[in-house]
């Protein structure tokens, strides 16, 4: 699965899944808040997707798509915060955990399976993110910078 952004006005995101062969199987557009960029894109066992952008205004905005490509849910959060998305990844129960950063601080979230509700932070990274990986055993890898100097 791809995800691109479209250049028109407003602009749309554009996700499509292409086979292992590069034949097209499914390609929509994702109208969220408006003239977005792209921050994350997860994708389930069972190909359902979850894709994360920003808008001019700061507001982060998610969205959930199933299988087919058809948007099933939409949600904008912290619209005055300014977070950055800087990952997205689906645990092995299906929960989503989504990283983001906020100034000097990153947060680490779940989210439960099949809905956009975010709740508190799971936890409070004093580091600037950058990468978010989850194992098959639900390990989760938190990559960045910590006081300037060097990765983690």
């Amino acid at each position: 699965t791809v995800a691109v952004e479209n250049e028109g006005s407003p602009r749309d995101l554009l996700v499509a899944r292409f086979g292992a062969a590069g034949d097209e199987q499914m390609m929509t557009a994702v109208r969220q808040l408006g003239d977005e960029e792209m921050q994350g894109l997860a994708v389930a066992a069972d190909g359902s997707m979850i894709v994360g952008a920003r808008t001019p205004g700061g507001a982060l905005s998610l969205a959930r798509l199933d299988a087919t490509g058809r948007v099933i849910e939409r949600k904008a959060l912290d619209p005055t915060a300014g977070s950055q998305l800087r990952g997205l990844s689906i645990a092995p129960d299906g929960d989503l955990l989504l990283l983001t950063q906020d100034g000097a601080e990153a947060e680490l979230r779940r989210v439960a399976t099949g809905g956009l509700d975010i709740g508190e932070p799971v936890q409070r990274l004093a580091m600037t993110a950058s990468s978010l990986a989850v194992a098959a055993d639900g390990r989760v890898a938190v990559g960045g910078r910590r006081n300037g100097d060097g990765v983690r």
